[in-house]
């Protein structure tokens, strides 16, 4: 599954094209975990961390700044 974030602050952008989940980690200590279609939450203010798995670049962690914006 492709996904992107885009990173507001900066103007960066991360394309994952081979995306199989993201896991959400929250400020209350949850952690979400959406797999392949899900949506994510878009814009979710308690959100600390993205951690998005990836086939072909393992493990890619996302601080706050960057939502997901498409797929």
């Amino acid at each position: 599954m492709s996904i992107q974030f885009d990173n507001p602050y900066t103007g960066d952008v991360e394309y994952f094209n081979d995306m199989t989940k993201v896991k959400a980690y929250l400020t209350n200590g949850k952690v979400q975990t959406y797999i392949l279609g899900e949506e994510l939450v878009i814009d979710n203010p308690s959100v600390k961390m993205f951690e998005v798995y990836s086939e072909s670049r393992g493990i890619v962690r996302l601080n706050r700044n960057w939502m997901p914006s498409g797929v």
